[in-house]
């Protein structure tokens, strides 16, 4: 319905950058990425300097694969408005999906200077770290963003792991488990728990893990891969080939 009557209000005034975007909110509701991303376009080019519309237009297009064209849109929304928090996190994970890892940590760095109690930036800054190899510095960086609500439990999965690299096993399964409280459908955790469980010799649980990760997604080969394996060395074979 609200599609509907979007597209009857920009018929009945094809010039207002308003009835376009409203219109592109609605199409993005329904999953209809493609209309939405032309609807923002419309927006934009009725009303260039249309903040919001060029943020949207960022995110479809980072969510549809086009992140060179979402950085684009974000880069706009900042020209607009340089203190816009909503464009500085779009960018951050727009060159993170690019791999430019640095890019992405300046971003966000920008990001939390702009709103000093977003979980968000504080997370992407760990995130960055994360993968530029810096461990210890992304540790402390997610255990700040968890000083912000709201609670995440991907934010606990991430610590986690990289807790694990720095061999604090212990804490590691702490955040594992913090993370499946959080989400109980969360299959990532399930693995990464049933992996470090595994190997500090606690099988049973670590077995029980993998069967959680399986349930919660039936198609999740790395966890068969880790069932099989952790099955053949406690000598079921038969389930182990299953």
């Amino acid at each position: 319905l609200a599609v509907t009557a979007g597209r009857h209000a920009q018929q009945l005034v094809p010039g207002n950058a308003e009835c376009a975007f409203n219109l592109g909110v609605s199409l993005s509701a329904a999953n209809e990425s493609a209309l939405a991303i032309d609807a923002y376009r419309k927006a934009v080019s009725l009303k260039p300097f249309y903040l919001e519309a060029w943020v949207n237009l960022g995110n479809l297009l980072r969510e549809n694969e086009k992140v060179d064209d979402s950085i684009s849109a974000y880069e706009r929304a900042l020209d607009i408005d340089h203190t816009c928090f909503k464009a500085y996190m779009g960018l951050a994970r727009a060159q993170g999906d690019n791999g430019c890892w640095r890019d992405s940590l300046a971003i966000s760095k920008q990001a939390l200077s702009i709103d000093r109690d977003s979980h968000d930036a504080a997370f992407w800054i760990g995130l960055s770290l994360h993968k530029l190899g810096q461990v210890r510095d992304a540790v402390n960086a997610y255990q700040k963003a968890l000083l912000f609500p709201p609670e995440s439990a991907l934010t606990y999965l991430h610590l986690g792991c990289a807790l694990e690299q720095l061999h604090a096993d212990q804490d590691a399964i702490l955040n594992y488990r913090k993370a499946i409280e959080l989400d109980s459908l969360m299959e990532a955790a399930y693995l990464c728990l049933g992996s470090l469980l595994q190997k500090t010799g606690e099988i049973e649980e670590a077995i029980g893990s993998y069967r959680k990760a399986i349930e919660v997604k039936p198609d999740f080969a790395n966890a068969y891969l880790n069932l099989g394996n952790v099955l053949k060395e406690e000598g079921e074979v038969e389930e182990a080939i299953g």
